[in-house]
């Protein structure tokens, strides 16, 4: 093999061998809502597609993910949702836990509508 064909082989090597991960994710929260967290937060979902992710990629999912759970608890009520997080390694893997405390859910007590249309 020629040399330059083997530097350019381990150069590209070398490129590609940049640390990534298996991811774990840990939910913390109410059963009634846990699944549903489960299912839809992007972490989650990562975890499950068992792609091996880099730093950069596990905090930005993890942002993502945030706020995700506060949409999701919205919709179901949840205004005041205090949701906690943290990464840390695992040995060779990373590992993102969340701890979810949704609040006092939202209650509707009256409700008036006033239609005005010919």
């Amino acid at each position: 093999m020629p040399a330059r064909l083997l530097k350019a082989l381990l150069l590209l090597a070398a490129l590609c061998a940049t640390p990534a991960h298996a991811l774990i994710v840990e939910v913390d929260a109410p059963d009634a809502l846990k699944a549903l967290l489960m299912q839809h937060l992007e972490t989650a979902r990562a975890a499950r597609s068992g792609e091996k992710l880099d730093a950069d990629e596990i905090a930005r999912l993890q942002r993502q993910s945030d706020q995700t759970a506060r949409d999701l608890l919205a919709t179901e009520g949840y205004f005041s949702p205090r949701v906690e997080s943290a990464v840390e390694r695992v040995g060779d893997d990373w590992r993102v836990d969340y701890r979810i405390d949704p609040g006092t859910r939202t209650t509707v007590r009256n409700v008036a509508l006033v239609l005005t249309a010919p």
